[in-house]
């Protein structure tokens, strides 16, 4: 309690309202100093949630860009395939256009015999798996 204000009132009354008003003052003072930090906190974290949306979008364009590169070369590989089976089945038609009928049918007979000779082979493999051969 300052002397000077004692002394200007009147009466107990107009003090103690002298004193409310700069207590009002002091808390009206407080809580606008409050309202002004959370307004700092609150923009903030506005920014915050705003930088991180774009980050999340530039994120998303760099995984659609890295998916689009690997599918891009996956296509690439896919049609190397096709066009060197494309080649061996055009070298492999040219061979047997100039083939004569008796080649052919040596050519047919060496790969029924292979084919026998093969399964033959597999057949052995799956019987001594399975305990079965005697050999």
């Amino acid at each position: 309690m300052t002397p000077g204000v004692w002394l200007r009132c009147r009466s107990w009354r107009e003090w103690v309202g002298e004193e409310r008003e700069r207590e009002g003052d002091a808390v009206s003072e407080m809580v606008a100093a409050i309202n002004k930090l959370a307004d700092g906190f609150v923009k903030t974290e506005q920014k915050k949630m705003e930088m991180a949306r774009e980050i999340e979008v530039m994120r998303m364009d760099m995984e659609t860009k890295r998916l689009k590169m690997v599918l891009d070369q996956r296509n690439f590989w896919d049609l190397e395939g096709i066009k060197l089976k494309e080649n061996k089945e055009k070298l492999v038609r040219n061979i047997l256009s100039k083939m004569t009928v008796e080649q052919l049918s040596d050519l047919v007979s060496f790969h029924h015999m292979m084919a026998q000779i093969c399964s033959s082979k597999v057949s052995r493999r799956s019987d001594r798996r399975s305990g079965l051969a005697l050999t």
